[in-house]
């Protein structure tokens, strides 16, 4: 009897032991209650050579055709869009910048992508059927990697009257 209240004793302490090192904890939070999601930058944009830029008539925007993802140029700005998510950049090859779409420029900003992608392609089909004959305005961006600084003043169609000659482009006669 005396070695079974013995073992129930020792049985009692070691539970009373184990009870010991339970944590109860109880946290309040004001906001949002889940940790901000961790955001993968897209893969480095590398192009060997500046695209060329193709500027379909009464859209107010350029389009790189020729290269493997949607780049689209408007007044000095790159914008690319890649995994359902706009970027903008001083350069062709970045450093890229997400932006939201309420921030891009109403030319990309009234379309879906989809639909730039399809007015991008229309232009690069009539640019491709005869470039010797094509009339639209087309820009390529000086070459080089990027220096922090932009392009500005380097081939920059904006600085010119349409008409004028040269990389950035010339209207018909």
């Amino acid at each position: 009897m005396k070695k079974l209240l013995v073992l129930l004793l020792l049985a009692a302490g070691t539970s009373t032991a184990h009870a010991g090192n339970v944590n109860v904890d109880l946290g309040i939070r004001i906001g949002n209650p889940y940790p901000p999601p961790v955001v993968v930058a897209p893969a480095p944009v590398v192009v060997a050579q500046p695209p060329l830029f193709l500027a379909p008539p009464g859209y107010g925007f350029y389009v790189a055709v020729g290269v493997p993802f949607d780049m689209f140029w408007v007044q000095g700005t790159y914008y690319s869009y890649h995994n359902r998510q706009w970027y903008r950049s001083p350069y062709y090859q970045g450093p890229w910048y997400k932006v939201a779409p309420r921030h891009l420029p109403p030319g990309l900003a009234r379309r879906r992508h989809r639909d730039l992608v399809r007015i991008r392609d229309a232009e690069y089909l009539r640019y491709r059927k005869a470039p010797h004959r094509y009339h639209g305005q087309h820009y390529r961006p000086a070459p080089g990697p990027y220096r922090g600084q932009h392009d500005r003043g380097r081939s920059e169609p904006g600085r010119h009257h349409p008409g004028s000659r040269g990389d950035h482009g010339r209207r018909g006669r």
